[in-house]
């Protein structure tokens, strides 16, 4: 694999649809093949606590088979003489506020609400790539605040007209085609 050493700048966290939290381990720039990276899944709460980040620790992030690059903690002096403190792995869920479970094998961090947000957006993404709603996705939900199919399926021109003139007419389009389109079970 190709490898750079980088310095830890923080975390942030995602929440997947069916409610697990994993933490996004932000780092100084690294550049492989003429991409430049600057963040790496940190995979689960179990990675996140066997890493024990300290903001300024030097980590090695590697790059294999031209995937997201995947960031270990090296034995080095500077990382032993480090004064910080490990970041802690956040006790809420950081979209809704709703305290977090980690589940029996320790290996996953879950946010329980079923109507959280972050977990409704990421529901509706995903059911808008199964329905096949091409070019139009999280950020596109995000910006719109959808919550269920019911609400998507009857935007008005006026719904989505802050997403541009063009985009708004392309996004209803597809509702349009989403409608009128006879969708097997199976599919």
């Amino acid at each position: 694999p190709l490898s750079r050493e980088a310095i830890f700048t923080g975390y942030t966290f995602t929440v997947g649809q069916d409610g697990i939290i994993t933490p996004m381990i932000h780092y100084t720039p690294v550049e492989f093949i003429g991409t430049i990276h600057t963040k790496s899944s940190g995979h689960s709460y179990k990675r996140f606590m066997d890493l024990g980040l300290k903001i300024g620790d030097i980590i090695q992030v590697e790059y294999t088979n031209d995937v997201m690059p995947y960031v270990t903690k090296p034995p080095v002096d500077h990382n032993f003489n480090n004064p910080g403190e490990p970041v802690p792995f956040p006790m809420n869920c950081p979209f809704c506020g709703a305290e977090i479970v980690i589940n029996e094998s320790g290996k996953s961090a879950i946010c329980p609400n079923k109507k959280c947000p972050e977990r409704v957006l990421q529901r509706m993404t995903n059911m808008m790539s199964k329905l096949n709603l091409k070019d139009f996705g999280e950020s596109t939900f995000r910006e719109l605040g959808t919550q269920s199919l019911t609400e998507l399926l009857n935007y008005t021109y006026e719904d989505v007209k802050k997403l541009g003139p063009t985009t708004a007419e392309k996004l209803l389009d597809r509702i349009n085609a989403v409608k009128t389109t006879p969708i097997k079970d199976y599919e």
